[in-house]
């Protein structure tokens, strides 16, 4: 009775450990999207300027 216990809660710290590094990576990925969709829309925006400066 005591083992499977045990056992169980070594399952459950084993999914918690999962789920946070899982979360983990979603942040980081969420972030590298986050930053490129930034730095993208930067760029066009900085092109757009360029291209309406050098029409006026």
């Amino acid at each position: 009775m005591l083992g499977s216990t045990t056992l169980d809660w070594y399952g459950i710290g084993y999914w918690n450990q999962i789920w946070d590094w899982l979360l983990l990576e979603l942040l980081f990925l969420v972030r590298s999207i986050y930053r490129g969709f930034v730095g993208f829309v930067g760029f066009v925006g900085c092109r757009c300027v360029e291209v309406v400066g050098a029409e006026r």
